[in-house]
């Protein structure tokens, strides 16, 4: 059984159907309305009442999304860039496993924290100062040109605090909910510069499975004209029903 690394919450996937691929290749923007919409469908916690998916800390619903990918795609994260040293511009290749990187950024309780009375809220030892971990629902309505302050307004109590004390709040957030959308440090293969590399989580995986899902037209067509079925009952099936049976088509025109 899979845990989210900040609820404990225990998580189960099913498998997409051709309405979950249609969610991918339609939508506009990989925002976090359309993570928080594609796990609503695929996401489960069994033994524990429904749940509501935007609750969860930032750290929760980018781990769900890793997760996620690592049912669909498998544990091993692949991507390249390009060196950005003047001169340069060799090709980068960026690899590395989904369980590693998950425990290597495991949540902790940081020191001098205290609960209040407000669920969900902590406050800083002697400081006076409370403040919640961002959440899903944070993510949605924060003003995307001042995410920061949009959050400390949402998040922190109250939200004009000195520079030293948003400091001990931030580490403290930190370390309860690492956010595994960070840089990474890597090296040029060719120039031997050092390199940090931005990996945003949601943007990375809404865009492999956006590309996984992109042969659902073509299936769709395939088996309506050959069986005659309707679109919804097609799009209804399982993926690896779906992709099988168009296979299974495919095979048979190469053959004849």
């Amino acid at each position: 059984m899979l845990r989210l690394p900040v609820s404990g919450l225990p998580v189960m996937f099913t498998q997409p159907t051709g309405f979950e691929d249609l969610l991918l290749q339609e939508a506009r923007t990989l925002n976090t309305a359309l993570a928080l919409e594609l796990i609503g469908r695929l996401a489960s916690a069994p033994g524990h009442p429904p749940t509501t998916w935007a609750e969860l800390t930032v750290t929760d619903i980018e781990a769900l999304l890793l997760l996620l990918r690592r049912e669909m795609l498998g544990d091993r994260v692949r991507g390249e860039t390009r060196c950005c040293q003047a001169g340069c511009e060799a090709q980068v290749d960026i690899s590395f496993g989904i369980d590693a990187y998950m425990k290597s950024h495991k949540a902790r309780a940081p020191r001098k924290l205290e609960k209040t009375d407000r669920a969900g809220w902590f406050r800083l030892s002697g400081k006076g100062i409370e403040f919640r971990l961002p959440n899903g629902t944070d993510l949605i309505g924060v003003d995307s040109q001042k995410p920061e302050l949009e959050l400390t307004r949402c998040c922190v109590k109250p939200a004009t605090v000195p520079a030293g004390a948003r400091r001990q709040v931030e580490q403290a957030m930190e370390a309860m909910a690492p956010l595994l959308s960070r840089m990474l440090a890597g090296e040029c293969p060719e120039c031997h510069a050092a390199m940090e590399i931005y990996f945003d989580v949601q943007v990375f995986v809404l865009r492999e499975l956006r590309n996984l899902a992109a042969g659902v037209y073509e299936d769709v067509h395939l088996l309506a004209r050959h069986y005659k079925w309707a679109e919804e009952k097609i799009l209804a099936l399982p993926r690896g029903r779906r992709v099988r049976y168009a296979e299974m088509i495919r095979d048979e025109g190469a053959a004849a």
